[in-house]
């Protein structure tokens, strides 16, 4: 660390040049007599006070590795600002050099910066923020620490700002929770389109039961009225028009295949005679098919007179 003091010429003399040991200055404070430098020496936290002669009147070292980045002037001689294994450090140095207090504070960001701002009524205020090289976070979360007359502290509500440009891509926790969104998102897609497979699937063998149903009723419409296939077989009417295995007529031993289903649909009949009415037959056409285990079944009534 050089610490060097030029006249305000337009050669820029030197009046004074003091060589500390090998470190970093990184703030300086400007009084009538004297300079206050903050910084780093030998790997550790250093504040030097040199008079414009250039000898050094008090030296400070802290205890633990890290640099001052800030120093202001307050009411127990200098205060200095930094960081400390990640940690944002403030301490506070007497007139003599001697340490008065000293704190740490621990965030969520890796702190590497420090800057101090005295606020009204002799209060400061110490603003840290985390390493550049950090890819812990995305967004940066500044920590802000108020010091308030007597060395008390007390930690502010972090403020979010803005991401860096600097910063490039995300953590593995937002990869894990944009991918776990993005599955739910899929299964649900998936879940529908099956749905929809299954919806269209019944919704073409309904159709093609519905043509069979209504091919067999033309077929009985041309029929006469005392056609033997037309009689009530059991003697139940109306009470038998569900029947399917005592069906009046059926075809079960040789099922027909409708549409692009290739499934095979059984077709039968029941016979209500005088109902409604006298001289009246009520026929149910019914076509049953199988779907996914289940039986289903579609029905059409139609009611012939006597005379027709």
């Amino acid at each position: 660390m050089v610490v060097r003091s030029c006249s305000k010429n337009d050669q820029g003399d030197v009046i004074f040049e003091e060589t500390g040991s090998s470190g970093i200055a990184n703030d300086i404070i400007v009084f009538d007599s004297t300079y206050v430098i903050a910084g780093r020496s030998e790997g550790y936290p250093y504040l030097i006070r040199v008079n414009k002669s250039g000898s050094k009147e008090i030296e400070y070292t802290g205890d633990t590795e890290g640099e001052f980045t800030s120093c202001i002037k307050n009411t127990y001689g200098y205060l200095a600002a930094g960081f400390s294994n990640g940690k944002l450090i403030i301490n506070a140095v007497s007139p003599m050099g001697d340490e008065v207090w000293t704190s740490e504070h621990e965030s969520e960001a890796w702190i590497n910066s420090a800057t101090l701002a005295r606020t009204s009524e002799g209060n400061f205020l110490a603003v840290a923020s985390e390493s550049p090289d950090s890819v812990r976070f995305y967004r940066r979360y500044p920590v802000q620490v108020i010091g308030e007359k007597g060395g008390k502290m007390r930690i502010s509500n972090r403020v979010a700002c803005s991401p860096r440009s600097t910063a490039t891509g995300q953590s593995i926790l937002e990869v894990i929770i944009a991918m776990g969104i993005f599955s739910i998102g899929i299964l649900g897609i998936t879940h529908m389109q099956v749905s929809s497979m299954r919806g269209n699937s019944r919704a073409i063998k309904l159709t093609n039961a519905i043509q069979l149903a209504s091919q067999q009723m033309e077929e009985i419409m041309i029929m006469v009225y005392d056609d033997p296939r037309l009689s009530d077989d059991d003697n139940d009417c109306a009470a038998g028009l569900n029947d399917d295995s005592t069906a009046d007529e059926a075809h079960p031993d040789n099922p027909i295949k409708a549409g692009d289903t290739g499934e095979p649909y059984n077709i039968y009949w029941n016979v209500a005679v005088d109902w409604p009415l006298p001289n009246s037959k009520t026929i149910r056409v019914i076509v049953q098919w199988n779907e996914g285990g289940l039986d289903r079944s579609s029905s059409f009534d139609y009611i012939k007179s006597k005379g027709t």
